[in-house]
């Protein structure tokens, strides 16, 4: 049986080994896979350059407002903003992140629509 001494030295260790040993499993697999698309060393964007700012863009809409019941709707302009965001060069083109825009769906109605992630070639 081990004395008090050994077994209160021995827990510490023993919580140590069992917390490294699930992240020493996961890094072995991730030395196969592919390295992560906004990191410097991938092999299929290249080198990272420079960060370009897009600044957010005013865009003047109509919009339809509900009159009194039996009119037709009124147009009304509305100034809205569409979010920047930053593109990414590379030495291989440009990664694009996702981002929003707007879309019209029918007169006087706009929806917000969700844009992926691209990337460019040069």
């Amino acid at each position: 049986m081990l004395s008090t001494r050994a077994l209160r030295l021995s827990i510490p260790v023993l919580a140590v080994a069992l917390a490294v040993a699930p992240a020493a499993a996961l890094a072995q697999d991730a030395a196969t896979a592919d390295p992560h698309p906004k990191m410097p060393w991938n092999p299929y964007h290249g080198q990272i350059l420079q960060y370009v700012p897009v600044p957010p863009q005013s865009v003047t809409i109509e919009v339809a407002v509900p009159g009194e019941p039996g009119e037709e709707p009124k147009m009304q302009q509305q100034v809205v903003q569409i979010p920047g965001y930053t593109v990414t060069e590379t030495t291989l083109g440009y990664i694009i992140p996702p981002r929003y825009t707007l879309r019209q769906v029918g007169p006087g109605q706009w929806q917000w629509v969700p844009l992926p992630a691209e990337f460019r070639k040069k």
